[in-house]
C-alpha cells in the first residue's frame, strides 16, 4: 500500500523511548509526542499554547462521536487499518503529552504494542498543519520558525527517521516539510533556491536543506 500525504501536512519525529507501556491488559502507552521550547533540527520552535486549540477541537470531535482524538497510523498510512488511536491529550510544560490505546484484537495492534513494550520502536512522529507562526533569527543568523498554533492530524510509530534511514540517531523533532506557503522562507530553503535546486524535489531538498518537502 502507498502512504498518502495530505497537502500542507508536516511531520515531526521524536525518540520512541519517550513513550512507555502502562497497561498490558488494555494495550495502552503514554508519553511525550512533541516537545515545546526547544529549537529542533529543522530550526523550528513550538511555543506554549501551540497545541491547546487543537486539543480542545479533538475532544469536541470525540464527544460528537469520533472513536479517538486523533488516529494512530502505521507510518502515516491512511490506507491501512489503524492499529489504535490517541484517547488522551494534554499540553504540559514539556510539550504534547498523549495516551494511545492499541486494538489488541488485530495483528498490527498487538504487534505494535508488544514492540513498544520491548523497546524495538525507534521513532514516532506527529502529523500536523502549521496555522500560526512567526520567523526570528537565531544566534547563528539562521531563520527560526516560531510555531504558535498547530493542528494535530495524526500520530504514528516507525522504525525509520525522517530521512528514511534506520537508526540514524538524529535529535528530537527532525522530520518536517519545507514551509512553502507558511509566510516566510527559512535561510536553508532560500539557499537551496539560490542554487537553482528544485524545492519540490524530495531528495534534493532532503540532501541540501535537511528538510522534507511535501510531494
Amino acid at each position: 500500500m502507498q502512504t498518502r500525504h495530505r497537502t500542507g501536512i508536516e511531520y515531526k519525529d521524536i525518540d520512541a523511548t519517550q513513550m512507555r507501556a502502562t497497561n498490558d491488559r488494555l494495550g495502552i502507552i503514554e508519553g511525550l509526542m512533541n516537545r515545546i521550547g526547544n529549537i529542533d533540527y529543522q530550526k523550528d520552535r513550538a511555543h506554549k499554547g501551540n497545541w491547546v486549540n487543537t486539543i480542545k477541537a479533538a475532544y469536541a470531535r470525540k464527544t460528537a462521536g469520533d472513536p479517538y482524538l486523533v488516529p494512530f497510523l502505521w507510518s502515516h498510512n491512511f490506507d491501512a487499518l489503524p492499529p489504535g488511536g490517541v484517547f488522551y491529550l494534554d499540553e504540559t510544560k514539556e510539550g504534547l503529552f498523549g495516551k494511545v490505546q492499541f486494538n489488541l484484537d488485530i495483528q498490527s495492534g498487538a504487534e505494535l504494542y508488544a514492540s513498544y513494550r520491548a523497546g524495538t520502536v525507534s521513532k514516532q512522529s506527529v502529523g500536523y498543519k502549521c496555522l500560526k507562526c512567526d520567523y526570528t533569527k537565531g544566534d547563528d543568523g539562521q531563520a527560526i520558525r516560531e510555531l504558535k498554533e498547530c493542528e494535530l492530524l495524526e500520530y504514528r510509530p516507525g522504525l525509520y527517521d525522517g530521512s528514511g534511514k534506520r537508526g540514524r540517531g538524529l535529535p528530537y523533532d527532525v522530520d518536517v516539510p519545507c514551509s512553502r506557503g507558511q509566510g516566510g522562507v527559512p535561510e536553508l530553503e532560500r539557499s537551496c533556491r539560490d542554487q537553482g535546486k528544485l524545492i519540490n524535489d524530495y531528495e534534493t531538498c532532503a540532501n541540501h536543506c535537511q528538510r522534507r518537502c511535501s510531494r
